[in-house]
């Protein structure tokens, strides 16, 4: 089948594995002012999954740089696409449509590497895209991010927001 739709989850921590499938904030590398807020990041992962599982012509991406060196050499990227695949490990065959973008270091660059991974798996460009990431970024996203790279405004767009607790 051919893909048409990308789904970016943009990552903001590392999961460094462990036995409870992320749900220990002792197995993420993350900032002190990121405390609290792992869950909700299993939440972006899990959301992304299951727009994969609703769109046989999708595309997955996992997208985070490597930006805790003083404590791991793994990209948020890779990381949050080793926890997808622990989480569905009863469904391998979604495994082929995930990936990661190891690069992006904030928000514009995980649109942008993520489109350009989708087009190198693809030879085209998506014909849908969405975005899951903390809603509180929707309006970056969607008025800064996708205008700067002229996503056209009439292409299929979703915008899933899922904020920490406060």
């Amino acid at each position: 089948m051919s893909l048409h739709h990308l789904i970016i989850v943009c990552c903001h921590a590392v999961w460094l594995g462990g036995p409870n499938a992320g749900e220990d904030e002792s197995e993420w590398a993350i900032e002190s002012f990121q405390k609290g807020e792992t869950l909700t990041f299993i939440k972006h992962i899990k959301a992304g999954i299951q727009k994969l599982e609703e769109l046989p012509d999708s595309l997955l991406v996992f997208s985070g740089g490597a930006t805790k060196p003083y404590r791991t050499s793994l990209s948020e990227g890779t990381s949050y696409l080793t926890l997808a695949h622990a989480l569905t490990a009863a469904s391998p065959y979604l495994h082929a449509r995930m990936a990661s973008e190891p690069h992006a270091t904030d928000s514009y660059q995980n649109v942008l590497f993520s489109l350009l991974l989708f087009y190198r798996r693809a030879q085209a460009y998506p014909t849908a895209l969405t975005i899951v990431s903390h809603d509180f970024k929707h309006k970056r996203f969607v008025e800064v991010h996708l205008r700067a790279l002229r996503w056209p405004v009439g292409r299929g767009l979703r915008f899933l927001g899922v904020d920490p607790p406060e």
